[in-house]
């Protein structure tokens, strides 16, 4: 049995502790790895020192402690469960939660039942094919939930396009989209509809899902990571930021969303407009 161990700074250390007296650790180190099991501990620390009342300690000012995450398929695929495990169960809830097993049933730390995932639900609905090009600086979208809040996880759109081949999909990859606060609706000025707070961007590469509205404006993904909750029944703004070799289109007869399309010092501003967008949250 090795007493009071501490292990210092200069190695990174990896450890998944049983709580049943033995840990099994796994070192790396820049030199290579060091795998060391069934070691029995009275104490163990990461970091220069320990409480005498603690039998794991990790001491650090630069990070934190981060256990096992995984779905909630994943956990309930888990063979045998402590009393005590944890796990951090990424799409519970809304946006993910930490969890233990009672010896009975899964908790969250609020001591309440674990949640579930949340399903994702089509907020705003308005993907609408495009016709007519815009100029301007930027563009975006006001939109409104008149539903209940939710979690943000992806927008659809077909407003980005006007090329084809290599040029579009090229264009469309180096696309993103940001969720502004509402300030107005004007479209000139220094405060202008696009100089709200950025609340969130758009994550990972886009994806095309297909070409419904032609081959030169198709169907593009957004994702977001799913932090930012949309209010009900307040205004938020789409920034569409198109890639290189593409542009922005927009509806102008018909019928028409309940927000307003932007085009910051663009032409025939005077016109009623619309981008073509879907809105998809995770309800609350």
């Amino acid at each position: 049995m090795i007493s009071n161990t501490t292990i210092t700074k200069g190695i990174k250390v990896i450890i998944c502790v049983a709580f049943s007296g033995l840990f099994f650790i796994n070192e790396a180190s820049a030199q290579g790895s060091v795998t060391v099991r069934n070691v029995q501990l009275d104490s163990l620390s990461i970091g220069p020192s320990i409480s005498q009342d603690a039998v794991f300690q990790i001491n650090s000012t630069v990070g934190g402690f981060l256990p096992p995450r995984m779905t909630e398929s994943q956990r309930d695929a888990i063979g045998q469960l402590s009393d005590g495990l944890m796990i951090y169960c990424t799409d519970c809830a809304a946006s993910g939660e930490l969890q233990f097993y009672n010896g009975a049933k899964w908790k969250n730390f609020a001591g309440n039942d674990a949640s579930a995932p949340v399903q994702e639900s089509l907020a705003v609905s308005y993907l609408a094919g495009v016709s007519n090009g815009t100029g301007g600086t930027q563009w975006g979208q006001s939109f409104l939930v008149n539903q209940m809040g939710g979690y943000l996880t992806k927008i659809l759109t077909a407003s980005i396009g006007g090329s084809s081949g290599n040029q579009l999909t090229t264009g469309i990859d180096g696309s993103i989209l940001k969720i502004r606060s509402y300030v107005n609706d004007s479209e000139t000025g220094s405060i202008h509809a696009l100089t709200g707070t950025v609340l969130a961007t758009s994550v990972g590469t886009p994806t095309i899902l297909n070409y419904a509205n032609g081959i030169s404006f198709p169907t593009t993904q957004f994702l977001f990571d799913g932090n930012l909750y949309i209010e009900p029944n307040s205004l938020y703004v789409i920034e569409f930021v198109p890639g290189s070799g593409v542009s922005m289109y927009v509806k102008i007869i018909g019928s028409y969303s309940d927000g307003k399309a932007f085009a910051i010092n663009g032409s025939n501003l005077g016109m009623a407009r619309d981008y073509s967008f879907s809105v998809y949250m995770k309800l609350e």
